[in-house]
């Protein structure tokens, strides 16, 4: 058994035997190093506890060498880990002896440690240029990302350089307040778009090019404040009057809908008629501006609204199946399809997570309530899930902040506006998006681990 001692121990010396475990989901297997159980403080921290895994890989030393230590210019660079002590799901935040003793450990024997590198801090990779007003919403896919700003228009952007893809579309006379998009099976994409002007649009992205093809006129009756689609066909809206409507897209655009182009002339554009659609469902959903709307299966959605609840409906009878109060205003949400949590964000500064799964056979429900520690200075505008435990928030006190669900603390936080107030965030597997009140887009690139980017670089080699 090996014993990593130092000058920093405890006074009374007192020493806990570990092992440490590669996390099973990890696929860096040449991250792994030897179960035997080692000795360490039980003061060490996940600092010390990543030192010795490095020791152990043969990789650099994260603090600078003294004069006569081995040069190690050969050797990899040195990693961060995150660590999960016994079986508690929550990464080690404190000392392992104090963690240990919580658990109530024996410390006579080796206790189990699983380890799996840090998620670095997203990095700054530039902005769009400026738009004409505040970006209201966002929704990033494969390629590109679709922003609604508030005077009414919608702008494609690559996903990379930020450019504009088309020239802007004006779909509203009122400010764009949300946005979702789906891909279909032709490589083209719906894009929904709600606004302030009591109208829900939808646009068709294909071959570069936006044209409307629906415009959903009937129903709303108060400014439209959150859309989802459930899939290429399934799409729900809610308003400042708490009203949810359902829409059909196949049936009232693929069957019915025809989208034609006029002819060219020297005075005319090319124009283009589409149908105005009919809601195949609608509800009196709450008694407040409905916030957020997130299908968590093809027959379920999930709702929040300004009257401090949430609510979760089965789309085909349209009925509540469950209502949840919040302690305070519902200003976002988004479910996880993952792992079947739901995010939700509040003016005062917290971002709470809700566990909701049925019992198949009784359909009954779990619930828990669960409040990250504030962190946020403002009002939380935008939330989306990264992965099964990490998603992303933003805020009108200009943040964008990493979280991880089995921590209370966030694990970055990035200032992304330095005067200006974040208004939306959309993800993908590769970049975080966030607009707001300076008028622009700014992506922020997701790191892969070191160990992957190291390897890159040899095979570039």
């Amino acid at each position: 058994m090996s014993d990593y001692s130092s000058s920093s121990d405890s006074d009374d010396g007192e020493k806990v035997r570990i092992s440490l475990k590669l996390s099973a989901s990890c696929n860096q297997h040449d991250l792994e190093v030897s179960s035997e159980p080692v000795a360490v403080p039980v003061d060490v921290t996940r600092r010390g506890l990543s030192a010795i895994i490095n020791h152990l890989l043969d990789r650099k030393q994260a603090e600078p060498k003294e004069e006569d230590e081995d040069d190690d210019s050969s050797k990899l660079p040195s990693l961060n880990f995150d660590f999960i002590l016994g079986s508690s799901n929550k990464l080690l935040r404190t000392s392992v002896g104090r963690e240990a003793r919580r658990q109530g450990h024996n410390f006579e024997q080796a206790i189990t440690i699983t380890y799996f590198p840090s998620q670095p801090a997203p990095e700054d990779q530039g902005e769009s240029e400026p738009m004409p007003d505040w970006i209201g919403a966002l929704s990033a896919v494969s390629g590109m990302v679709f922003a609604g700003c508030y005077d009414g228009s919608l702008q494609v952007l690559h996903e990379e350089t930020m450019e504009p893809l088309v020239p802007r579309v004006f779909s509203h006379t009122g400010a764009i307040k949300c946005i979702s998009s789906v891909a279909r099976d032709d490589d083209s994409y719906y894009v929904a778009t709600g606004s302030m002007d009591h109208s829900l649009s939808v646009q068709l992205y294909q071959d570069q090019a936006l044209q409307q093809v629906a415009s959903c006129i009937e129903g709303h009756n108060a400014a439209i404040s959150s859309a989802d689609f459930g899939s290429s066909s399934q799409l729900a809206s809610g308003d400042w009057g708490g009203e949810l409507y359902l829409w059909n897209l196949n049936q009232d655009i693929s069957e019915q809908a025809t989208v034609k182009k006029a002819k060219k002339d020297k005075s005319s554009e090319t124009a283009s008629h589409f149908r105005s659609l009919t809601p195949t469902g609608s509800m009196k959903a709450h008694s407040s501006q409905i916030t957020g709307i997130a299908w968590n299966s093809s027959d379920q959605m999930i709702t929040g609204s300004w009257d401090h609840s949430i609510k979760v409906w089965n789309v085909e009878r349209q009925d509540c199946l469950l209502t949840l109060n919040s302690s305070r205003v519902v200003t976002c949400l988004d479910a996880s399809r993952v792992s079947a949590a739901l995010a939700t964000g509040h003016p005062d500064c917290t971002v709470r997570l809700w566990d909701v799964r049925t019992k198949s056979e009784t359909s009954s429900w779990s619930v828990s309530d669960n409040t990250f520690r504030p962190s946020h200075k403002a009002w939380v505008s935008a939330v989306q899930w990264f992965d099964a435990y990490q998603l992303v928030t933003t805020s009108h006190d200009g943040m964008v902040k990493w979280w991880d669900i089995r921590s209370s603390l966030p694990l970055h936080s990035i200032r992304a506006f330095s005067k200006n107030k974040g208004l939306a965030l959309s993800t993908t597997s590769s970049a975080i998006y966030v607009g707001g009140t300076d008028n622009r887009v700014k992506r922020l690139q997701i790191p892969q681990s070191g160990m992957d980017v190291h390897e890159k670089g040899i095979a570039k080699q």
